[in-house]
């Protein structure tokens, strides 16, 4: 090797050690901003031109009246959809939206009842909260499948 060419890769790594702050800084970690129950509720409702009033409404009262957490999107089952519901509605949401959806996410959970919600009352009267809102607070009804009487309520 020349010495020209010794001398520039002496100073060629001299540079990179010492003076790029790329190499001589940790990367910074930027974690994602959590978005809040009702930022959820507002990009789902209106991704599927929802009334995000609507939205949270049944979702408060699938929550048995309690004040919605701030969970991060976590895991809590916010609007009351069962998995085999959430799952029986995937492939029509991933053939029409395009994307898949994890139960788990409290964000997806938004846009699959935000979804359902866009098809109209046979998909909404599946929320038996939603039932007692557009019945005026209460609706009974049998389970045959927990042979008992239940009344939800959502005014």
């Amino acid at each position: 090797m020349s010495k020209i060419f010794k001398i520039s890769i002496a100073i060629l790594s001299l540079l990179i050690t010492t003076t790029n702050p790329v190499m001589a800084h940790s990367p910074v970690k930027v974690e994602p901003k959590v978005l809040s129950i009702m930022e959820q509720i507002n990009i789902a409702s209106l991704q599927f031109n929802q009334d995000p009033k609507l939205i949270s409404k049944i979702a408060y009262c699938e929550s048995e009246h309690k004040v919605l957490p701030h969970d991060g999107g976590r895991g809590v089952n916010m609007t009351g959809i069962h998995d085999t519901t959430f799952k029986g509605w995937l492939p029509l949401y991933q053939k029409e939206v395009g994307e898949t959806l994890d139960i788990k996410s409290t964000l997806d959970q938004f846009k699959m009842m935000s979804f359902a919600f866009s098809k109209g009352d046979t998909y909404r009267r599946q929320w038996t909260t939603y039932r007692a809102y557009k019945n005026g607070g209460t609706y009974t009804f049998y389970s045959r499948l927990m042979k008992k009487t239940f009344t939800s309520r959502c005014a």
